[in-house]
């Protein structure tokens, strides 16, 4: 399960070569190069390993697109009312491909795809074919204005640019159109041929998608792509027809009850696969669902392992900075031995203070508390007489030594 992969351009009879940034740009495809590519002649498809004639779906082979071309710029003027130049665009050239993994599907996504340039270019598409010597299957189709037609009628980004030009926009605003109008045409290809098929309408790098959200996006529309498929007619007309019970010379009808319980009974066996498709859509969605929280969950674990992390170099950096401070203002220009000697007279401070801290505690004692305290120090000293005393009376193996009978 991918995403959709459909391009359009326009072409000229002769290729156009622009500077940018100060530095020549490699000439542009001319319509000769496109058709030499597409009729697999030596030397025009180098990535094609084993290159094969193409199959033809629609119209003529693209042979014929350099005579069309010439005949329809015979036809036209550019906007100062010149004959059309030699580098102006006069065919439409676009392909169609499928992911490799979805090879099995060819066929049917081949034949939506053809049915909706079809619909999208009318008398204008002059040309679709496939080639199979490819790892992905792919189709190209080529597509020629009607006579006197600017070439805008069949490129809609292009049409936008120039209706915004028209209207006085500026150049960013233009772009703007065109990009937007693009992405409709990208839009209308999808929701016409791509979605019934369970595909992306962009590809996860596009969206800044996780794994966990790109995986569930596609379970999302593989449900449903058989959601869609599993939807067809109902009742035919011949169905709904009262059928004959008894032959004869007068002949007998179903009766209006027994008509609706067939249908019914019809609609509900037509309905169980759509009925289905739903419920797998549903659970679906509830396993996208739990897999967008997990996705959620762990990029909030994450943030916040970042989050300590960040604290924890801070503190660490702060506690180099004071080291170094520290370093600089007590050690610099010591030797072992005097540095040695700062270090003792630190911890010395410190003892100091602990001792001092110690004495201010013990003077804030109340009399009762200080009594309380000489009372528990003497039995503590009272019980541990008692022990030495003890193990005084033992011998050296550790037995108590036997008592004289003094009854």
């Amino acid at each position: 399960m991918g995403y959709q992969f459909a391009h359009i351009e326009g072409y000229a009879r002769k290729g156009s070569q622009q500077r940018k940034n100060g530095k020549m740009q490699p000439r542009k495809w001319s319509i000769r190069d496109i058709v030499a590519e597409a009729m697999r002649e030596p030397g025009a498809c180098p990535h094609v390993c084993e290159p094969q004639p193409p199959k033809l779906l629609h119209g003529a082979m693209p042979s014929q697109l350099e005579a069309l071309a010439e005949a329809y710029a015979a036809t036209v003027q550019d906007a100062q009312g010149r004959k059309l130049r030699a580098d102006g665009l006069c065919v439409a050239a676009g392909v169609v491909s499928l992911p490799a993994d979805r090879a099995d599907d060819w066929p049917q996504y081949r034949a939506a795809a053809v049915d909706f340039l079809r619909e999208q270019y009318g008398k204008r598409l002059r040309s679709v074919v496939e080639h199979i010597d490819e790892e992905h299957p792919h189709l190209h189709f080529y597509a020629v204005p009607l006579d006197g037609e600017r070439f805008e009628a069949l490129h809609v980004g292009r049409q936008a640019a120039a209706r915004a030009a028209q209207e006085g926009e500026a150049k960013g605003a233009q772009n703007a159109a065109y990009k937007a109008a693009m992405q409709t045409w990208q839009d209308d290809f999808h929701a016409k041929v791509s979605a019934s098929f369970g595909l992306a309408r962009t590809g996860p790098k596009r969206e800044r998608l996780s794994r966990a959200e790109w995986q569930a996006r596609k379970a999302r529309l593989r449900a449903d792509a058989k959601a869609r498929q599993a939807v067809g007619p109902v009742i035919t007309p011949d169905q709904v027809q009262k059928r004959v019970t008894k032959a004869g010379f007068f002949k007998e009808y179903e009766t209006g009850q027994e008509l609706a319980e067939r249908l019914d009974a019809l609609a509900r066996e037509k309905y169980a696969p759509a009925t289905k498709a739903a419920a797998l859509v549903a659970s679906s969605q509830n396993r996208a669902d739990a897999m967008q929280r997990l996705a959620d969950e762990r990029s909030q674990e994450v943030e916040s392992l970042r989050a300590r992390l960040a604290a924890a170099e801070a503190k660490a950096n702060a506690a180099q900075k004071d080291a170094a401070l520290y370093q600089q203002v007590f050690m610099d220009g010591l030797d072992g031995s005097e540095q040695a000697e700062v270090i003792d007279r630190a911890r010395s401070l410190r003892r100091e203070k602990a001792a001092k801290v110690k004495a201010q505690q013990e003077a804030s004692w109340s009399p009762e508390y200080r009594a309380h305290l000489e009372r528990i120090e003497a039995e503590f000293q009272r019980s541990l007489r008692e022990i030495e005393a003890e193990e005084q009376r033992k011998d050296d193996d550790g037995h108590e030594l036997e008592r004289p009978d003094v009854g």
